[in-house]
């Protein structure tokens, strides 16, 4: 992973860990209080060319990739993809989960998505989701 500067870390053990921008929002739930670090990816991790919002790491090295969008699904794809090549452990292995979190998905996207995933599994051992409005994830 590229160094990333101390003040675009935060780390937490809530078992709450809220992302939210607009009307998108993420929670993570941290029912064991485990040990993550919290990391804003936009603007400070990455401050040049496409990047997702915010990045989450495990204390066991997971790496959860998030953006938090509008309606713009595809871009948020390749923002996702952008980040992961910037700042992964590991591009190829390792524990990797992508997140779209938008205010809506139009239904003619159904099929990109679903070749989206399938690419993300292969490029970068990674799941994605396309959630709508919110989403709760357990860590």
């Amino acid at each position: 992973m590229r160094p990333i500067p101390e003040r675009c870390k935060t780390p937490t053990s809530d078992a709450l860990i809220v992302l939210s921008e607009r009307r998108s929002a993420i929670t993570f739930k941290n029912t064991s209080r485990r040990s993550v670090v919290k990391i804003v990816v936009d603007g400070c991790a990455i401050t040049d060319g496409p990047r997702c919002d915010y990045l989450v790491v495990d204390a066991d090295g997971a790496e959860y990739y998030i953006e938090l969008k509008g309606c713009d699904v595809r871009h948020a794809i390749e923002q996702l993809k952008a980040t992961i090549e910037q700042l992964s452990t590991d591009v190829q292995r390792g524990a990797k989960h992508c997140f779209v979190v938008c205010t809506r998905v139009a239904p003619y996207l159904s099929t990109e998505i679903q070749q989206a995933k399938l690419r993300f599994l292969r490029d970068y051992s990674s799941s994605l989701l396309v959630k709508s409005t919110s989403h709760q994830v357990s860590i």
